[in-house]
């Protein structure tokens, strides 16, 4: 399942389309791309009639976009009018688009969500060079706080392993002192995402995480409690996010 951003869908599949180029080549190379950039995930029906019918009813499905073709013919044959491309997530609750998840920080969706294969992410070395490092694994683990009855925190701990890829340093980076500076890069960069789908989920308030979910599965009793309040809840409530990155 997608959402069309831009245009109809229609109008995309019959201008992404030419004799020698078909929309669904182009959507089968942009899902073998999910386990490189990990900038969004593929979501079936199932899952949005799952999404959609669950408690929070709110479903969260990958965008696509129009992009221009500069030119007209390839190696391989006549190139269609326009091309595709993903562009984040679009959010659906209570059956209504409500808003979007921008390519921008879709990762960090991603990221909260357990969805990350793979990835790639610039960072600068003391000298402000560039750096890639790509993701090994990533696991994200959520605590809920109460006290008593009352819901008062929520963490999300992410774990994070990585390699170095590829860099443009004049300096050995690979000593304790960088690769731990370079590591504390990284978290930010990661923390600085997850928080704005964060934001945007509880300005839309809309628990696009399932975190409801998650907290019924740690502490079933309590939730009991709550479940009735907990589209009040939830906008307000606080949310911290903490990233441990390593290098390996």
């Amino acid at each position: 399942v997608f959402i069309v951003k831009g245009i109809r869908a229609k109008e995309l599949i019959i201008r992404s389309s030419s004799e020698d180029k078909f929309i669904a080549d182009r959507l089968e190379g942009i899902e073998s791309d999910i386990a490189l950039l990990s900038n969004y995930g593929e979501v079936n029906v199932l899952e949005v009639a799952s999404m959609l019918s669950g408690k929070s009813s709110v479903a969260v499905i990958p965008v696509l976009q129009a992009m221009n073709v500069e030119d007209k013919e390839d190696m391989t044959g006549e190139m269609p009018e326009i091309d595709i491309e993903t562009a984040g997530y679009a959010i659906i609750k209570d059956f209504k688009l409500t808003g979007y998840i921008d390519k921008t920080f879709s990762r960090g969706y991603n990221f909260l969500v357990n969805k990350v294969k793979s990835s790639v992410v610039s960072v600068t070395d003391p000298e402000g060079k560039s750096l890639a490092l790509e993701v090994l694994n990533a696991n994200t683990k959520v605590e809920a706080h109460f006290n008593g009855n009352e819901l008062e925190k929520v963490i999300y701990k992410t774990h994070v392993q990585s390699n170095i890829v590829e860099l443009h340093s004049r300096i050995n980076v690979f000593t304790r002192a960088i690769t731990e500076e370079l590591a504390q890069k990284h978290s930010d960069v990661l923390k600085s995402e997850m928080e704005k789908v964060i934001a945007i989920s509880q300005e839309l308030e809309a628990d696009t995480t399932n975190l409801g979910q998650k907290i019924e599965m740690q502490h079933p009793l309590k939730w009991a409690r709550i479940k009735d309040k907990w589209n009040e809840i939830y906008p307000n409530l606080e949310i911290e996010v903490i990233v441990d990155s390593q290098i390996m």
